[in-house]
């Protein structure tokens, strides 16, 4: 997630999209004290997929709380956003892009696999991003392969 962020940082203006990174989704809670029209979060995942597998998620999705993410998390993603919804901070619109990772521990680099694919998740999560899309309660998660 990281490192596409940091990519995706430069393709928009800065007075039109406001990209973050997080050590923690508990971080993610905190930001959505401001109001935002859209969210798109992008982290690594472990949900069975092949390495560098991209999904993608429309909140709120049964998938996405079945899906395990990497990292040192306090919370998983998915609990922060049931919070978030709780207290009345999650916008209408959000969009989870997840990229299977092939290790269990991020401090090791990306593998060949998820290098691979880090072009295609940025031009998908740019795309969303410029496809102003709205909310959709019948859209299904998918795998975005």
């Amino acid at each position: 997630g990281w490192l596409a962020s940091q990519v995706l940082e430069g393709c928009f203006a800065p007075d039109t999209v406001i990209v973050r990174t997080a050590s923690s989704p508990l971080e993610l809670a905190d930001w959505l004290a401001e109001p935002f029209d859209r969210l798109i979060v992008i982290d690594a995942c472990r949900g069975g997929g092949a390495p560098g597998e991209l999904h993608r998620f429309v909140w709120p999705s049964a998938a996405l709380l079945q899906t395990q993410w990497l990292g040192t998390h306090d919370l998983p993603l998915s609990a922060v956003l049931e919070l978030s919804a709780a207290l009345g901070r999650l916008p209408l619109d959000v969009v989870i892009w997840a990229i299977e990772a092939a290790r269990e521990r991020n401090c090791e680099g990306l593998s060949l696999e998820v290098a691979a694919r880090l072009p295609l998740l940025i031009q998908r999560v740019a795309a969303d991003v410029r496809s102003g899309w709205s909310h959709d309660p019948a859209a299904t998660s998918q795998p975005a392969d």
